[in-house]
């Protein structure tokens, strides 16, 4: 029998587009813990796409911590993830009357007992994930994402690409000095 070849195309693709069938022939980040830390790996079932970490889901479960209105996670071609945050004004205010925090939102953002309850929640949220999946660090934005500012769409959807780019200088600084590094 003569040897059978294939052509194949390379794309870079998101993970959330891998399908079973694919060929994965390398991953644009550290995945030495991950199932498929080998890579030239044939994708053979949906289980092996969900057990991969996707930005949207990490994203979710930022929202949903008290203090975080709106997530941004930055990974790509990195070799962390790490996170963009905005808070909610309102449960912001009550957790600075709480704690009794002074100053303003900024103030408040930047205090320590709202940096630890963030951390907390953080180290929660990557309790659930495989580590290579953990957001290492992150940064509070002073600004929200909003409509007018570009960040939302009218669907109030995040635009990633507006984020990353009006916020380059901040995804930068979380990446400056390595994971371990204080923000």
């Amino acid at each position: 029998d003569a040897p059978t070849h294939f052509a194949m195309t390379i794309k870079k693709i998101p993970v959330v587009r891998l399908r079973p069938g694919m060929f994965v022939s390398d991953f644009n980040a550290d995945w030495l813990d991950h199932p498929f830390f080998l890579n030239q790996k044939l994708i053979r079932s949906d289980e092996e796409i969900e057990a991969l970490p996707s930005p949207g889901n990490i994203e979710a479960d930022l929202m949903n911590l008290p203090l975080v209105e709106h997530a941004v996670v930055i990974g790509d071609s990195r070799h962390f993830l790490s996170a963009l945050l905005t808070l909610k004004p309102d449960v912001l205010q009550a957790f600075a009357q709480q704690h009794q925090i002074p100053g303003g939102p900024a103030e408040w953002a930047r205090s320590s007992p709202v940096q630890e309850e963030l951390q907390r929640g953080i180290d929660a949220v990557n309790a659930r994930q495989a580590r290579v999946a953990h957001v290492r660090k992150f940064s509070v934005l002073e600004s929200a994402f909003t409509i007018d500012n570009g960040c939302l769409t009218p669907t109030q959807k995040i635009r990633r690409n507006v984020v990353q780019r009006q916020y380059a200088e901040e995804i930068e600084a979380l990446y400056r000095d390595g994971p371990g590094a204080p923000q």
